[in-house]
């Protein structure tokens, strides 16, 4: 996997890129015109990343300064790069960035408290859960599970 900044022609074919399927449905708002590209647009406060594997864009990935040596992340895969272990990769590649070049010294993100699978990524990446917050995405209500990592942690899982 090669990380590089995300293009404009990236952010186009992320638009188009098919829907989620049924069991993360409530996540594809992201790739959307609208989503979190539109959200965080390209500029000083906004680090968007792009990960390929060969010639194919499988996914993007910001990190968002929130303060002074940190960050929030945020990641989303092709729908068709689900299920192959892409995730784990892409975020253990993204956080080091985050931590090397950026110099970052604490990276947080926000996960849906249903999807353990997410959960248990973040946790096994050194991620710890530090709280929770209910919020409203595209008008429905749900709670998310706050996680963050400092740089002294061990995130080399």
């Amino acid at each position: 996997m090669i990380l590089a900044p995300l293009t404009a022609g990236d952010e186009h074919a992320i638009h188009s890129w098919p829907s989620y399927p049924a069991e993360f449905k409530d996540l594809d708002y992201a790739l959307r015109e609208k989503g979190w590209l539109a959200q965080f647009p390209a500029g000083p406060t906004n680090d968007r990343i792009a990960a390929r594997v060969g010639n194919h864009l499988v996914g993007f990935s910001i990190l968002t300064k929130t303060g002074l040596g940190e960050a929030e992340f945020y990641i989303a895969l092709h729908p068709e790069s689900i299920g192959r272990g892409l995730g784990k990769i892409f975020t253990r590649m993204v956080v080091q960035q985050g931590f090397e070049q950026l110099k970052l010294q604490k990276i947080h993100l926000k996960v849906r408290s249903w999807h353990l699978r997410a959960i248990q990524l973040y946790e096994g990446l050194g991620f710890r859960q530090v709280g929770a917050k209910d919020l409203e995405i595209n008008g429905k209500r749900e709670q998310f599970i706050i996680m963050e990592l400092d740089k002294l942690a061990d995130h080399t899982s």
